[in-house]
């Protein structure tokens, strides 16, 4: 297969979708900067370590696909893609998601699956019309609180990481558009497992019960099928003298817990 993109391909700057997928090529010519009217751009499964500087000038470009190549960073270059709606960087080496990503405010979907992020910034924030966020498969151990302000998001994918504690601002996903919160894989703690499995609201719902505890010292964690006393209850507790204080009701009714831990 080719390694290079043909100089011809360049000419035609009319072009609008343009296809290299599995074509062997380890670097794009800065002469695709000429292909102003390009919207669609495939280069998955092949050799590239980055775009060149050039390729920010594609302003009109709305779906860039580099899943499954050799990148170690973000290229800088997309920050001028201004336009772009669908960014799929899922399958390789990415190590951190660059500041200059929140200027792509038209961007309705992020895919960076399957690369090596140790956490996901708060500056995804500014991305208020992402809809679906996939980070899975990645090294992230907790998330920012910041995340529970995205209400806007439908997917948020965590897969596969090593999550154990969701932040208590997830809850804020409840008044938005969330339909699918997906943490399995994680070893989650809190919220615990039996939660988890009964899908997103549970989870959000667990999530919005701790924080109203949290002012007003009343924890209901009524009919939420758990069979065991969370780990999360243990926060509310301080140690003055021999007395454990923090919570003035604990509400369990309507769950299968047969034992209560020493300190209740």
């Amino acid at each position: 297969p080719y390694k290079l993109l043909p100089v011809e391909v360049c000419l035609i700057t009319s072009l609008t979708v343009l296809k290299l997928v599995r074509y062997g090529m380890e670097f794009l010519m800065d002469a695709v900067s000429s292909l102003v009217s390009l919207k669609v751009l495939e280069l998955h499964d092949n050799q590239l370590h980055d775009l060149p500087a050039s390729a920010r000038c594609l302003t009109n470009l709305q779906r860039l696909s580099m899943s499954r190549n050799w990148l170690a960073r973000i290229p800088t270059c997309i920050a001028g893609m201004v336009a772009l709606q669908d960014l799929h960087l899922d399958g390789n080496q990415l190590t951190v998601v660059f500041p200059e990503l929140q200027l792509l405010t038209n961007l309705r979907e992020l895919n960076v699956q399957a690369n090596c992020l140790r956490f996901l910034p708060s500056i995804l924030t500014a991305l208020v019309k992402l809809a679906v966020l996939d980070a899975s498969y990645n090294q992230i151990s907790a998330l920012p609180p910041a995340v529970g302000v995205m209400t806007w998001l439908h997917r948020l994918s965590l897969k596969g990481n090593f999550i154990t504690e969701l932040p208590t601002s997830l809850h804020l996903m409840l008044r938005g558009n969330i339909n699918t919160l997906d943490v399995s894989d994680n070893g989650l703690k809190s919220p615990p497992p039996e939660v988890v499995a009964h899908g997103t609201d549970s989870m959000l719902d667990y999530l919005r019960r701790i924080h109203l505890a949290e002012t007003s010292a009343v924890l209901d964690l009524s009919d939420m099928a758990l069979s065991y006393i969370p780990s999360d209850v243990m926060r509310f507790f301080q140690i003055r003298g021999i007395e454990c204080v923090g919570l003035k009701r604990l509400i369990l009714d309507g769950n299968e817990i047969s034992s209560l831990p020493n300190y209740l």
